[in-house]
């Protein structure tokens, strides 16, 4: 997966990795090992402008974490709805930040970097700033540059429907970190905070907390520093998607959900604008997706006993794509033009795995958490957790807290053991998969410093799997 995600250009969910990192993993899901015993040291940082000037009063956020382990959010003794620090720089433009001098209280995971997010009224904000702080590099003060990036005001217009800007969100393509927070000018033009030069996707979205979501149609804009740009959107109704799941899945359908996102992009422009919609299941396999934007729709689904078949490649794949098409479970694309589109999402056989956990004697392990990480890779998305967050954009517009309250709360592939030192993990899909053990007092042994192994998993079938456990020291 968000890790997560977390799911990016557009909404930022958890994602712990992306296609050309392989796969996502959860190592040390629950955050069990804590960092209370951990020293702390101090990172110190400058933010500037291209001619060096200092900028004072810019708020800058260590939001994410990038270690052995992957690139996940920022989390203190554990807790990953944690918030980040909030630093401001001073007149020189300078600030500082404390870091545990491990992930782990077991001392093997040192962080590498921190990414920051930097905001300024006067700069364009930027979210992926990497600052090192391996070895003895985190003495260094690292130096960050912000431009003056581009204004951009937006009227709307909705046919025969009057509209609340109050309700309305811009969508853009690049990771600028201030996004939603839009101004209303005394023109009844929405303000965009700026945005970097460079060429930019944009979509207008009418979000009301009740009655249908508009869309207006993706723009393509080229900013530079210093410009000043005025746009005009419609907004227009977009698809209503209602799904039926076919193939092998018993009915009544239980615990069932449907993942349904549209990512637009350009091969002139870097990132993309997606939307994304999480549906429950009726217990005859239905689901509906209310409102999605005109595009390919790209589909995941997964129910007791059951998950979606790997969706080929679509026309608009890349050539890596293709190539890593195995590496991940893939998202069912449908084309979405018409006002209502009814899909049919094919479903096989999920997979399980029954995993044993013993300490080094071959006792057994009550209690031992048990967690896979089944990928699924978007296409032209990146890849996260299959079926989860279990959240959409429109709940993550009107509250972005949302990816912390979500991070490592879905516990969709874990069981924990019981007296036999016994799990079973249901409703896998095929393939290639990540397993950790989490425990209090045992710990995976080996040099994998992430904790983990891979299990291979068949539609249809249960795996069997033991670990033997080392005792923490």
């Amino acid at each position: 997966m968000l890790a997560v995600v977390a799911l990016t250009a557009a909404l930022h969910v958890p994602v712990l990795g992306d296609e050309t990192a392989g796969e996502s993993k959860s190592a040390d899901p629950k955050g069990a090992e804590s960092q209370s015993s951990v020293p702390m040291l101090t990172k110190r940082f400058r933010i500037t402008n291209p001619q060096g000037d200092p900028v004072a009063g810019a708020t800058v956020i260590p939001w994410a974490v990038r270690s052995e382990r992957g690139h996940g959010h920022w989390n203190i003794n554990g807790d990953y709805n944690a918030k980040p620090p909030t630093l401001v720089t001073d007149a020189a433009g300078r600030g500082q930040f404390e870091f545990p001098r491990f992930l782990d209280k077991d001392g093997r995971v040192p962080p590498q970097q921190y990414t920051c997010s930097v905001v300024h009224p006067n700069y364009a904000g930027s979210t992926y700033n990497d600052i090192p702080v391996e070895g003895e590099s985190y003495k260094d003060e690292s130096v960050i540059q912000v431009r003056q990036g581009a204004l951009i005001e937006i009227t709307l217009a909705a046919e025969g429907q009057s509209i609340s800007l109050d309700d309305v969100y811009i969508l853009w393509s690049s990771d600028a970190p201030d996004k939603y927070k839009n101004k209303i000018n005394d023109r009844g033009a929405i303000v965009l905070p700026r945005l970097p030069a460079g060429k930019e996707l944009l979509m207008a979205v009418y979000a009301p907390d009740d009655g249908p979501v508009l869309f207006s149609d993706v723009q393509k804009v080229e900013l530079d520093d210093g410009d000043h740009h005025q746009l005009r959107m419609e907004l227009k109704p977009g698809v209503r998607v209602e799904g039926r799941l076919t193939g092998s899945v018993e009915r009544p359908v239980r615990q069932g959900r449907a993942i349904g996102v549209v990512i637009i992009s350009n091969k002139e422009v870097e990132g993309n604008v997606q939307w994304r919609v999480a549906a429950k299941m009726r217990i005859d396999g239905s689901f509906v997706f209310e409102s999605m934007p005109r595009g390919a729709l790209q589909v995941i689904a997964l129910c007791d006993g059951a998950v979606a078949e790997s969706g080929d490649p679509p026309d608009f794949a890349r050539d890596r794509e293709k190539e890593q098409a195995a590496a991940f479970s893939r998202p069912q694309v449908f084309a979405l033009w018409e006002e209502q589109t009814r899909i049919f999402v094919k479903m096989a056989p999920s997979a399980s795995c029954r995993v044993q956990v013993l300490d080094a004697a071959g006792a057994p392990i009550k209690g031992a958490e048990c967690w896979f990480s089944p990928n699924v890779g978007w296409w032209h998305g990146g890849s996260q957790i299959y079926g989860g967050p279990f959240f959409s954009t429109i709940e993550y517009l009107k509250d972005q807290d949302i990816v912390r309250k979500y991070n490592h709360q879905d516990e969709l592939f874990m069981a924990r053991t019981d007296e036999q030192g016994e799990a079973l993990v249901a409703n896998l899909p095929g393939g290639q998969c990540w397993m950790s053990v989490v425990h209090d007092e045992y710990r995976m042994p080996g040099p994998d410093r992430n904790r983990s192994q891979r299990v291979s998993l068949t539609s249809g079938q249960t795996a069997e799997v033991t670990v033997r456990m080392e005792a923490k020291k």
